[in-house]
């Protein structure tokens, strides 16, 4: 388990960015002008230990209920080790009475948007739900099927969890305020890729065993070599653009986790890094498996990303990294 976007913007957004620890109420976060950086001096402390052994242990909580927001505080790095380090003193319902005094003083004496808090809150919540359905802890394993053997397949429970978001994503409230805009936009932008990867590696897809894999469908005309070779060339059209597809859906995943950090959470999958993809064995002398970091470039952000399918298949060959190239009328 891990803490979840929406956990973090909570605690950090009804602290106030402060201890919560009485009267220290120093500020977490901020500018370092020194640097010409933010700097964090904060922790994000557990009132019943993650662990077993750890402050304030209790057994009788779920996994996930060790990392939710009741479970949680914000302290200055000096109070996380008191109180960690005096848990007889520091019982986990005291920690929750100062959590509890802290936050209501929050909201009497600073002035904070609290419409921005909520919409921030509405935007988290989203992203939780797109890493959870996108299994972005897995992606490298998942995602890496659709580049891989020179025939795209994909885990039926992934595939379906996909198709479940897309119908999420197309079917989501957006918050009328007018700030993060660009949060909307790298989501919308992800599930457009998402929308068409879907569209077109259903074009051939079949069921096999507990995988969706893409049909040679060349092969039923064995004994007719125009038709082999016409359907040959379509297999092969095809497989780069689901491989092309797959490379822009992890594109637009590190697009929209750079938005993230810069706008709701800066240290959203810091530690667990980019989406990344493994394609291979490539047509080299060496049938290599090479790992790939995909990202836009500024010039693809600033032309406006992925705008169509037609038009990906045009421009595909602009990107960092791309397999195929061309147009197929047959994807409209």
């Amino acid at each position: 388990m891990s803490i979840s976007t929406l956990t973090i913007k909570r605690l950090w957004g009804r602290s106030g960015n402060r201890c919560a620890f009485p009267d220290c109420r120093t500020e977490l976060f901020f500018d370092d002008p020194n640097n010409s950086c933010s700097s964090n001096t904060g922790d994000i402390a557990h009132m019943s230990a993650r662990e077993p052994g750890g402050p304030r242990w209790d057994s009788n909580l779920a996994d996930e209920e060790r990392d939710a927001y009741d479970n949680l505080m914000l302290l200055c790095q000096k109070h996380h080790r008191l109180v960690d380090q005096n848990p007889n003193k520091f019982s986990v319902d005291l920690l929750r009475e100062y959590k509890k005094k802290h936050e209501a003083w929050v909201k009497d004496n600073l002035s904070l948007d609290f419409d921005k808090q909520d919409t921030d809150e509405i935007y988290s919540t989203y992203i939780d739900e797109i890493c959870r359905l996108a299994d972005f802890n897995d992606w490298q394993n998942w995602a890496s099927s659709l580049v891989s053997d020179g025939q795209p397949s994909i885990n039926k429970d992934s595939f379906e969890r996909l198709k479940k978001l897309s119908l999420v994503l197309l079917g989501m409230v957006w918050p009328k305020r007018n700030q993060n805009r660009e949060i909307e936009s790298s989501i919308k932008n992800f599930n457009f890729v998402l929308k068409d990867l879907i569209f077109v590696f259903s074009k051939y897809k079949i069921g096999y065993f507990n995988s969706y894999i893409t049909e040679k469908i060349y092969k039923i005309y064995d004994g007719n070599p125009e038709l082999y070779n016409k359907l040959g060339k379509l297999f092969d059209f095809h497989v780069d653009l689901v491989e092309d597809l797959a490379l822009e859906l992890t594109r637009a995943g590190n697009f929209l986790s750079d938005q993230v950090r810069k706008y709701l959470n800066p240290f959203f999958r810091i530690k667990e890094g980019l989406l990344l993809i493994t394609s291979g064995p490539n047509m080299d002398k060496y049938l290599s498996i090479i790992t790939h970091r995909v990202e836009y470039s500024e010039k693809d952000i600033k032309d406006g990303l992925y705008k169509s399918l037609e038009d990906f298949m045009i421009n595909r060959v602009n990107r960092d990294l791309h397999f195929g190239e061309g147009v197929n009328g047959d994807y409209d």
